[in-house]
């Protein structure tokens, strides 16, 4: 899975979650990733303005209001190569 598709699947995980907050390490093996890079992932979703939530503590972790989504990609598909 390349980083925008990952990007708009974790925005999708949250919402779903949510108002549950999802640790890192329960995203991280939910995308086969490491701890890090949900980390920078999270930092981008925030840096594009994306509202995503912190909850520190016991039972803290990321969220993401349920009615949040992300606009489509307006890229055109890409062609295979031959």
């Amino acid at each position: 899975m390349n980083r925008t598709a990952r990007l708009y699947a974790l925005v999708e995980e949250l919402r779903a979650a949510a108002p549950r907050p999802l640790t890192v390490a329960a995203l991280a093996a939910r995308f086969e990733i490491s701890t890090r890079t949900v980390q920078r992932d999270l930092q981008a979703l925030m840096q594009t303005g994306v509202p995503v939530r912190t909850t520190p503590g016991r039972g803290g972790g990321w969220s993401i209001a349920p009615e949040m989504t992300l606009p489509r990609s307006t890229s055109p598909p890409m062609k295979p190569r031959h």
